[in-house]
């Protein structure tokens, strides 16, 4: 009986702990997050908003931490079909480095 208690006490603490979503400024974050500061994260996207000027009114959904050196950022309007712009730590400063650009969705059958 008290195996049982343990899985189940263990199957609930599995399911709260996995249900958490770390946020910042609303948009969500993923990957290696606990390897970068939070002022590095807003470093990248601030010099992803120097690159494209246009992206200073836009909405940031998601944000992808890749390495200590590389962020991928990804902005409601901008990347529609899911494409997401790259910045890397270039000799300790955060530069738009690129993007991936997805022109269209394929249709699973």
């Amino acid at each position: 009986m008290r195996r049982a208690a343990n899985i189940a006490l263990l199957a609930f603490s599995a399911c709260v702990l996995s249900s958490c979503v770390t946020t910042l400024d609303g948009a969500w974050l993923f990957g290696r997050v606990n390897d970068v500061s939070v002022e590095d994260i807003r470093a990248a996207i601030a010099a992803d908003i120097r690159a494209h000027p246009a992206l200073r009114s836009g909405k940031l959904n998601r944000i992808d931490v890749v390495s200590t050196d590389e962020i991928h950022l990804y902005w409601a309007e901008y990347n529609v079909y899911g494409g997401c712009n790259i910045i890397k730590r270039i000799q300790g400063r955060w530069e738009h480095y690129g993007g991936i650009v997805v022109t269209s969705r394929s249709k699973e059958v």
